[in-house]
Order: C-alpha cells, then sequence, then structure tokens
C-alpha cells in the first residue's frame, strides 16, 4: 500500500508509514460479486450486436463501439463492474456476421448489377442510333428529301450537324496478341 502523504511503499497490512509516520487508511480493495452490477454499455453492445442482422449491421458499428467502451470501464472500474461477455459478443456478433453475410449480399448483387450496366449501355446506343436518325431527317429536309450517299454518310453527318465521333465509334475486338500475353 502507498502512503497518500509522501509515496512510499508500505506493507499491505501496515497501518503507519514506515518513513514518514503517517496513519495509513484502511481500505477494503475486495469488493463481492453481489454488489458488482452488469455494465449497461455491455448490455446495450450485445442488443445492437443482435439487431445488426435487421438494420443490415448500421447498428453492428454502434455495437463494436460501446463494446469496446464498455471492456475498458469494466477493467478500470476495479470490480464494481461486470459483464465482460456481453461486451465481447457485442463485438464479436456484427464483426463476425459482416464477414460471413457481406459478401455473400454481394455475390448476389453482382449479377443484378451487371445487368444494370449491359442495360444502361443499350440505352446509350439506343439513343446514338435515334441521334443519327434524326440528324439523317434533317439533311434529307435539307436536301430535297434525299438521304446522304451511302458510302460517305458518316463524313455528310458529321460535318453538317457536327455530331461527336463516339457515335460513330464500335468497340472493336481485343486483339489476338494482347489476349495472348
Amino acid at each position: 500500500m502507498y502512503c497518500p502523504k509522501c509515496g512510499t511503499e508500505n506493507p499491505e497490512n501496515a497501518q503507519i508509514c514506515c518513513s514518514c509516520n503517517f496513519t495509513l487508511p484502511n481500505i477494503h480493495k475486495e469488493v463481492s460479486s453481489a454488489a458488482a452490477q452488469t455494465s449497461g454499455l455491455a448490455i446495450a453492445s450485445l442488443v445492437l450486436g443482435l439487431l445488426s442482422f435487421c438494420t443490415f449491421f448500421t447498428t453492428g458499428i454502434v455495437a463494436i463501439v460501446f463494446g469496446i467502451i464498455s471492456l475498458v470501464k469494466i477493467q478500470k472500474s476495479g470490480g464494481q463492474l461486470k459483464g465482460n461477455g456481453f461486451a465481447i459478443a457485442g463485438i464479436a456478433v456484427p464483426a463476425v456476421s459482416a464477414v460471413f453475410l457481406v459478401p455473400m449480399m454481394l455475390a448476389i448483387l453482382m449479377p443484378a448489377l451487371a445487368r444494370s450496366r449491359q442495360i444502361a449501355s443499350r440505352m446509350i446506343c439506343g439513343n446514338n442510333l435515334s441521334e443519327l436518325g434524326k440528324m439523317m431527317l434533317l439533311y434529307a429536309g435539307d436536301y430535297d428529301e434525299k438521304f446522304p450517299t451511302p458510302s460517305k454518310w458518316c463524313d455528310i453527318l458529321n460535318d453538317y450537324a457536327k455530331l461527336i465521333r463516339k457515335h460513330f465509334a464500335a468497340k472493336a475486338p481485343p486483339k489476338a496478341h494482347a489476349i495472348m500475353r
């Protein structure tokens, strides 16, 4: 036991400090387990961790933070708080479930995202074709209902309407030597 006056370490059962003769306070460090209370943060951590299944892991982050805070408070309480198991479970449940369930959800969503990308590409292509058709009709209206010649219609429409070159560009297949490497 340390002396509060001089800071000297004394034997545990000493009543008087051996260096300054100060009367040491009689402190009982033992706290009965019946008087110890369960940490409310630890319980909240566990409950929020279990709710993270229903809330798509939004409460899981809060559960992990509450669990860490409650573990620190339980450790510093000197035996007055208990609930280590609740706190650890509150940290582990959302962390472990996120490790297993998030990849499964991504595996389910990836094909849907690929399909939506494909649909968006089709819509852009259709829009480009529509614009080209409108430009051809405008050209025909200005030139006595005659369409551009088949050999130079791209160049004529580009000069006529200042179209963007990417409307005419088709994706080229990958080169064979690029695939071999």
